[in-house]
């Protein structure tokens, strides 16, 4: 039985998945290329922008990727993952400030996510404003996860000696927390506070596995490894691609998009 090549027009997600595919492969100047080729066919597409912008995220090109962030943020200002990336990328930058409102943008427009709610804690504990974090996390977390969490952050902050009131808070809302107990005995000089903080009041029964924050330093990482997809002969090479992507199509010529570095 013979084999097809996809037909049809060209997407934006080919290129996306292409410039994925390159990048994998560690050819990045190839990766931009397809980015810079659906740029020109798609002029200020949100997706494609903010393909681009993890791409130069991803090769420490801040300014540039905080630029392409601003413009798929621009093109579609209600994507709660696009102002999540771009906050990310200006704490990176340590525009704390800038970055909070940012990441407080895409909690607006998706207050239940645990990821977004925990980025801004970690900003917020970076900028020592830790009842505000607390908050935060209170918001998607019970109240030991969210003291524990918080407990977590201090301490990967360098900030273990003001940990300790968390943790110990954390086991006042849940003494089967083993989790608070291990991280409070680590802790230098193994001090426990006699008095816990206040934390909100939450009904949500406490898991056996608390949630783990999400450091905000590390950039975007490339898409998981999937299924083998098939490629018509003009594509450059076979790859893997996600369920989050549809199979590329066609290749068009080659163009860049804004302030990418020149190809040689």
């Amino acid at each position: 039985m013979a084999s097809s090549a996809p037909t049809g027009p060209p997407t934006p997600e080919f290129f996306i998945l292409a410039a994925q595919m390159c990048e994998r492969q560690n050819d990045v100047a190839q990766a931009r290329q397809n980015l810079q080729r659906a740029s020109a066919m798609w002029p200020g597409n949100s997706e494609v922008l903010r393909a681009a912008a993890r791409l130069e995220d991803r090769q420490g090109n801040l300014p540039l990727a905080e630029t392409l962030y601003q413009q798929a943020v621009a093109g579609a200002p209600q994507n709660a993952v696009a102002l999540n990336d771009l906050g990310l990328c200006l704490a990176r930058e340590g525009k704390l400030e800038q970055s909070l409102q940012v990441i407080e943008q895409a909690i607006q427009v998706k207050p239940e996510s645990s990821l977004f709610r925990n980025n801004a804690a970690t900003v917020l504990v970076e900028m020592r404003q830790d009842q505000r974090a607390l908050a935060h996390l209170s918001a998607v977390h019970n109240s030991a996860e969210a003291n524990y969490n918080l407990g977590q952050l201090l301490v990967n902050r360098g900030r273990a000696n003001e940990a300790s009131p968390y943790f110990a808070a954390a086991l006042q809302q849940n003494p089967g927390m083993q989790q608070a107990a291990d991280a409070l005995a680590k802790l230098p000089g193994n001090q426990v506070a006699t008095a816990a903080p206040s934390a909100p009041a939450m009904t949500a029964p406490a898991p056996q596995q608390v949630a783990p924050v999400s450091p905000y330093y590390m950039p975007p990482q490339p898409a998981p490894a999937g299924p083998q997809l098939n490629y018509p002969a003009t594509a450059r090479t076979p790859g893997v691609g996600t369920s989050s992507y549809v199979p590329p199509q066609y290749v068009p010529p080659v163009a860049y998009y804004p302030g990418a570095p020149m190809q040689r």
